[in-house]
C-alpha cells in the first residue's frame, strides 16, 4: 500500500522514483533474523519458488540505482531461487533455530 502511495505521489508531482523489492534477506552469520521476519517464508514458497538476496547484493544494488541518475521504475532484486524441497530444507535449517 506504501508503495502503491508513492508511485501514485511521483507521478503526480512528475518525479522519477525507483522502488527495490528484494527477495528474502539473507545476512551474516554475525547478524540475527528474528522470527517474525521468518514467518511469511512458508507461504512465499507455495508456489513452489522462493528467492532470497544476500546483504551485500541488495546494498550494492541500492548504490548503482542511486548513481544513474536515469535511474526509473520498480527492480525486483533477488540472487538465488530455491525450486526445490531439498534447497527449502537445506535454507530452513540454516535459517531456524535449533529445535523449532
Amino acid at each position: 500500500m506504501a508503495e502503491k502511495t508513492a508511485w501514485a505521489i511521483a507521478m503526480d508531482r512528475g518525479v522519477n522514483m525507483v522502488s527495490i523489492n528484494g527477495g528474502f534477506l539473507m545476512a551474516p552469520p554475525h547478524l540475527t533474523i528474528k522470527n517474525p521476519y521468518l514467518k511469511g517464508a512458508t507461504e512465499m514458497y507455495e508456489d513452489g519458488v522462493f528467492v532470497t538476496v544476500d546483504l551485500n547484493f541488495i546494498v550494492d544494488s541500492h548504490i548503482c540505482i542511486f548513481e544513474n541518475v536515469s535511474s526509473y521504475g520498480r527492480y525486483l532484486c533477488f540472487n538465488h531461487a530455491i525450486s526445490c524441497n531439498k534447497n527449502a530444507t537445506k535454507l530452513a535449517h540454516i535459517l531456524l533455530p535449533p529445535g523449532a
